[in-house]
């Protein structure tokens, strides 16, 4: 064993602490998230690696799968083991564990499998003698008490290990604050006070159910399908807010306030790692089982006066009670309408989108992809939702352009918060820091770069990088299509593939876009897409083309078969009301 030791930061505020302590001194520095990496570069002048970059693409798809085998092992045996006895007490039909953890659940053990191996990888090549890190609770996904503590026992025996804990502050960057809170308020009134109305309306609303109409169940965020809150009037429904287990209107009735759960015959998980997420599924569970089971016997009551002909989702169900109860009702038999939030479905190779959304619905309205397009991605895969390609219903409206480019920046996350499910955060900083450097470069040029709403030091990598670009205009404090209303850009930038894609895909504009390996597209649709946007592989070839661009060299592209096949359809809302109106009627 070697003389060397480390030490793993995971937040800005770490970093400073480290700073302020000195603890950095004879120590190689280590982080979970690009956006640490990039501050002790940037302010302190100290180097620090980010774990992601000890994985190769193909480690990462090999520890996804991994990951995603194991976690459905656990609830499969878990739904054996307790979903039955819980029925049988209960008067339930419907699997408890698999609804409320197999898409969160694999996100958990990914975090856990990716810090594991990255920490054997740096006590090897660097021969390490002794790891310290800085303490994280691992409940971005799930409730648990899990804590690197426990990952770190892994390790015992191969090198010396510590962890720091201390009291920690929050790096605000621009992100919540009261004063941004205020800002949003004065920007938005009409929004806010809708709301503030939204109570009140479904109080209203309640008051005014009749046996005489079918009843539909929403369940926030809608999204895509906001535009239903006010539109249903000729049906009774049923509200909740994001999360909530009380329909907006009714009045909470606790039914039960403990459940007991016996694991006693849990004993077919096998593995360290496995047994730690089975501990966090256990830990969760009991926590919030009695809320979940309250909720849905809440929810049984009212059917029996307003039976639920329809429940409508606009994000996917992955967890708590909202997860808890959706499947409740597709436990019944009633029709689950689901919808597209966001791009990269049945485009681009993103398995687990099975799990958040395709499976947890009996109808799924898609912006465009169809059931041929799912089959030529996932041939092997199994039963899902019926796909109906309806269209987006948002789109920012057309206007000559105003500024000459965009860059809206994607948010860079932890390797513990699902960060190595895309290009990895260190490479996707870079590609980053690249593009800021070049754009900087461009004088003459009105360029704006765009920013997640409440991004902070540690979501968004680049902050300190953008702090020293002098030619550059920064907006915090719009989300993408408010900005887009305001501003059409003559090009836009794109350091890989997302939902902002799907925003400016219309616009006269050309679009620079980046691939992404972990989720790579169909060769069908990439073929389609190359044909509108400007296609790179990395942040070299990118540049090339903006500097074609710049200087007038660079043919148009406004070719729009892959908008018109994945994105954009005709009379969508229409489309959606009389799908509804069909389904409740029992006509589809």
């Amino acid at each position: 064993m070697g003389n060397k030791k480390a030490l793993i930061l995971h937040t800005v505020s770490d970093a400073r602490h480290c700073v302020s302590n000195a603890l950095y001194k004879g120590r190689l520095l280590f982080c979970t998230r690009s956006g640490v990496e990039v501050f002790f570069k940037e302010t302190l002048s100290l180097q620090c690696r980010c774990l992601s970059s000890f994985f190769s693409d193909e480690d990462i798809f090999r520890l996804k799968d991994s990951a995603s085998k194991e976690v459905d092992n656990i609830l499969d045996c878990l739904d054996k083991h307790i979903s039955s006895v819980l029925n049988a007490r209960y008067g339930l039909n419907m699997n408890y564990f698999r609804c409320l953890y197999s898409y969160n659940g694999k996100y958990q053990y990914l975090g856990y499998l990716i810090l594991y191996e990255a920490i054997k990888r740096i006590s090897e090549q660097f021969d390490l003698s002794e790891v310290v890190c800085y303490d994280y609770k691992f409940n971005e996904f799930i409730k648990t008490d899990t804590s690197f503590k426990d990952i770190l026992s892994l390790h015992n025996g191969s090198v010396n290990t510590k962890v720091i804990t201390y009291p920690k502050t929050v790096e605000s960057g621009s992100g919540i604050t009261l004063t941004n809170i205020l800002k949003r308020i004065r920007q938005r009134p009409l929004y806010v006070l809708g709301v503030l109305l939204r109570g009140l309306t479904a109080e209203l609303r309640y008051r005014r159910f009749s046996k005489d109409k079918k009843t539909i169940l929403l369940y926030g965020h809608l999204y895509e399908l906001d535009f239903l809150i006010n539109s249903l009037n000729k049906y009774n429904i049923i509200s909740y807010d994001y999360n909530s287990g009380v329909p907006v209107g009714f009045r909470h009735k606790e039914y039960i306030s403990d459940v007991s759960v016996d694991y006693s015959d849990m004993t077919d998980i096998e593995g360290h790692t496995a047994k730690i997420v089975l501990s966090d599924f256990k830990y969760d569970f009991n926590m919030n089982i009695s809320k979940y089971l309250n909720a849905v016997l809440l929810l049984r009551d009212i059917q029996k006066k307003h039976p639920v002909s329809l429940a409508i989702w606009g994000n996917g169900p992955t967890h708590g009670v909202k997860a808890f109860i959706i499947e409740y009702l597709k436990s019944e038999g009633i029709t689950i309408l689901g919808a597209q939030h966001g791009c990269l479905f049945g485009d681009s190779y993103v398995p687990w989108h099975f799990d958040a959304e395709l499976c947890r619905c009996t109808k799924f309205i898609s912006y465009g992809f169809t059931e041929e397009d799912l089959r030529r991605l996932y041939p092997l895969k199994g039963r899902h939702a019926e796909i109906i390609p309806l269209g987006k219903t948002k789109l920012p409206k057309l206007k000559k352009p105003s500024i000459d480019i965009l860059f809206p920046i994607t948010n860079s996350l932890s390797i513990l918060e699902g960060g190595m499910d895309r290009t990895p955060p260190h490479e996707l900083t870079e590609r980053q820091i690249d593009i800021l450097e070049y754009l900087n470069g461009l004088k003459d040029l009105k360029i704006y770069i765009k920013p997640f709403m409440n991004s902070t030091y540690d979501n968004c990598a680049v902050i300190p990088v953008l702090k020293k670009m002098s030619n550059l205009t920064v907006v915090y404090d719009m989300v993408l299509l408010e900005f887009l209303e305001k501003y059409q850009p003559a090009a836009i930038v794109m350091e890989l593939p997302s939902q902002p894609l799907f925003e400016v895909l219309h616009m006269d504009a050309e679009i620079f876009l980046m691939n992404c390996e972990m989720h790579p597209y169909e060769e069908q649709a990439l073929c389609e897409l190359k044909k509108r946007v400007h296609f790179a592989y990395d942040t070299g070839e990118l540049l090339s083309m903006l500097e074609l661009y710049v200087s007038g060299k660079l043919e148009k592209k406004r070719n729009q078969t892959f908008f018109h096949h994945y994105v954009r359809k005709e009379n969508t809302k229409e489309n959606i009301f009389k799908l509804i109106n069909s389904l409740c009627e029992g006509q589809r």
